[in-house]
């Protein structure tokens, strides 16, 4: 059995684009991951960079506004590893 992870990225029109913010998994970018039923569950962060300087995000900071969703279901930011892990071990 495989699970997949995938993300949306939805910008709202700026005249400048100060940064950006993109899904990691165990420090890796996913564009397109796949986790195998051998492995590990993924520990989740964000790799933000703000124009200056990047940074991986484990928790919400201040002025970064971010929504998440497991099944089209919205998840709090403290709840979401638990979740994902759950959904993935089908419990």
């Amino acid at each position: 059995m495989e699970a997949g992870f995938s993300e949306i990225e939805l910008y709202e029109p700026m005249p400048k684009l100060d940064g950006f913010i993109q899904n990691l998994g165990n420090d890796q970018f996913m564009y397109d991951w796949i986790v195998y039923s051998r492995e590990g569950q993924p520990q989740l962060s964000l790799y933000y960079w703000d124009g200056v300087r990047c940074r991986v995000l484990t928790e919400p900071m201040d002025g970064v506004c971010v929504s998440w969703y497991v099944q089209s279901v919205p998840v709090e930011w403290n709840e979401l590893q638990e979740v994902v892990n759950r959904h993935m071990t089908g419990q």
